[in-house]
């Protein structure tokens, strides 16, 4: 009788568990987007501390500048030059430096083949304050709207859209002059002819939102050892056309559950029910006879 009852329960239980996972399904980010190396990205990185490092990542494009013909020293002058203009900008964010926050050294990020630097906060509030109101470069804190979306029957999501931190065209060209300036200058300072700006034409603007929690979600996702990824790509012409982005956060469906433990605790105890009785009446059948 245990046996029948337990039985019974266990499957039940693990054919509500099956539904619920259905309305929990994303999708998981292609690397090859993530790590795209011909983009101009921004890296939010919020840890557990409460503390906030947003770097700025301008693309050496080295690859394409190999099948232009360049050899590696004309291609390591270059990012020489690259780093000099991002350097100069890094400066401008450090006159502008308030309480909490830090601009830290121009570096090199091998994954990404570009160069950029990171401003980190203390927490929420310096960053805001370090932008003082600016809702592009401060991630779009003040933009956020939120509204419940269609989704599966034992899970709810609510879908949180805010402003791409790269929120114009405009945007979008300013970031590509830091790198165009620093092409012209190499150009001059190589004797070569600058015929090099049609290689940022194809660019991509990335935005990788990463915290310690995974109940943010975005159509493209991914983990590393220490934070989960939100990350979104757009094109100059996306952005021109639409600068939102959408996050999603994922909630039990409460009175669904409740009811299905209802119906699944009376469906057992009437399956059992019955399973006892027929038991019973065999037993008594034999012993009569």
């Amino acid at each position: 009788m245990k046996k029948t009852f337990y039985a019974l329960f266990s499957f039940l239980f693990c054919a509500l568990c099956v539904f619920s996972l259905a309305g929990c399904t994303q999708n998981r980010a292609d690397m090859s987007k993530v790590f795209e190396k011909d983009a101009f990205r921004i890296l939010r990185q919020a840890d557990g501390s409460g503390k906030i490092a947003v770097s700025y990542i301008f693309p050496v494009n080295s690859e394409k500048f190999e099948e232009r013909g360049l050899d590696e020293e004309q291609i390591k002058t270059y990012r020489l030059f690259l780093s000099t203009y991002v350097n100069a900008l890094a400066e401008q964010n450090k006159e502008r430096v308030t309480d909490g926050a830090k601009v830290g050294n121009v570096a090199y990020f091998s994954d990404v083949d570009g160069i950029g630097f990171s401003i980190v906060f203390n927490n929420l509030e310096a960053q805001q304050k370090f932008f003082g109101g600016d809702t592009e470069e401060g991630e779009g804190e003040e933009q956020k709207t939120e509204k419940p979306v269609e989704s599966g029957f034992f899970i709810r999501k609510t879908q949180i859209q805010t402003t791409f931190p790269i929120s114009s065209a405009e945007s979008a060209e300013n970031l590509k002059q830091v790198n165009l300036l620093a092409l012209s200058s190499w150009a001059k300072f190589l004797s070569i002819p600058n015929s090099f700006d049609s290689i940022f034409d194809d660019s991509v603007f990335i935005y990788d939102y990463a915290t310690n929690q995974t109940s943010l979600k975005s159509e493209l996702v991914y983990d590393d050892q220490n934070f989960h990824h939100n990350v979104f790509v757009k094109t100059k012409s996306q952005i021109e056309t639409d600068n939102k982005i959408v996050f999603f956060t994922s909630h039990p469906n409460v009175p669904v559950w409740y009811a299905s433990a209802v119906v699944v605790t009376l469906a057992t105890m009437v399956t059992a029910y019955f399973v006892m009785k027929k038991k019973c009446a065999g037993k008594f059948e034999i012993r009569t006879k």
